[in-house]
């Protein structure tokens, strides 16, 4: 494989992973690249019982490497570390992701190991804080996942499966997408079942829309939770994203969770964001719901990454 052919596997690949990296190596069919980022945060947080605080958001690193096999396919491996620290001067770094696989543009890419699995991916909100909660019940991380994906440009999807839960007993999970782009819409379906630590299981589905046109891109959902021995959850989202330049952007969104049993829940934000440049972002989030015991939710942050 050429050098220029792997590094448009890897970009796409790995996009989910980070949005930047640094090439480390790149000679004789082998890829190395170092990536990660820091985010910090001055919020009052929804809950009207904690005040305001200074958090650290994100703070990881790794490293995604790939080897050259034949003209399509690469062998590749990744692995990463995220902070632990928290307010409670808990400090240390825990290990994030670390799977290995194959990649090829022609047939997709299959991966095993420790790693976030599809529907991961489900949501529509631009929010960087007071997103939408309860939209789903499945389980999406665990150290023993293997997952494929394929994303041909007008069609995508992929499915993941979980063999067995971090501490070997016996829970398993199975998720996949399926997804279409055409003229400025994108459609995707997500579908889930995860075993329950007390028994029976649960079954999401969650179905989105979004369409871009020119600054603007609309999006919503619809997601459904059928829980054994549990409430199910109807959840309805609405999001709206505005490119105002290349450095500003706005979003806002609003969400209604209709669970049994309980009173519906509304959720929302809004938030302008400042990109001085591609690997730095700084923003400032409002956002609430009217459950009991919240109030007006406030957060500004910044962003970097390599």
């Amino acid at each position: 494989m050429k050098k220029t052919i792997l590094a448009t596997m890897l970009t796409s690949l790995f996009a989910a992973t980070t949005a930047h990296s640094a090439m480390m190596h790149d000679a004789d069919g082998i890829s190395v690249e170092l990536y990660g980022d820091v985010e910090v945060q001055a919020i009052n947080t929804t809950d009207e019982n904690e005040g305001k605080k200074i958090q650290l958001d994100e703070a990881n690193f790794g490293v995604k490497t790939a080897y050259d096999i034949t003209d399509d396919v690469a062998a590749i491996g990744v692995i990463s570390f995220e902070s632990i620290t928290s307010n409670d001067n808990d400090n240390g770094a825990t290990l994030d992701d670390a799977y290995v696989g194959f990649s090829s543009g022609k047939y997709g890419t299959l991966t095993v190991g420790k790693q976030v699995t599809l529907f991961d991916d489900a949501g529509i909100g631009g929010d960087y804080q007071f997103g939408f909660n309860d939209f789903y019940e499945q389980t999406t991380s665990s150290e023993q996942v293997i997952k494929y994906t394929v994303d041909k440009g007008t069609y995508y999807g992929g499915i993941a499966y979980i063999v067995n839960s971090d501490d070997d007993d016996g829970l398993r999970a199975i998720d996949g997408k399926l997804g279409v782009r055409f003229s400025g819409v994108d459609l995707t379906a997500f579908y889930g079942e995860s075993d329950l630590a007390g028994g029976g299981e649960t079954k999401n589905l969650n179905l989105e829309a979004r369409y871009t046109i020119d600054k603007l891109t609309l999006a919503t959902a619809y997601a459904t939770t059928d829980m054994d021995g549990g409430n199910d959850i109807q959840s309805f989202g609405l999001a709206a994203t505005y490119q105002v330049n290349t450095n500003v952007q706005l979003a806002v969104g609003y969400a209604n969770i209709d669970e049994d049993n309980a009173e519906d829940e509304n959720q929302y934000y809004a938030n302008a964001s400042y990109a001085f440049s591609s690997n730095v972002n700084t923003y400032f989030e409002i956002g609430g719901t009217d459950a009991d015991n919240t109030e007006l939710g406030y957060v500004a942050g910044m962003a970097i990454s390599f």
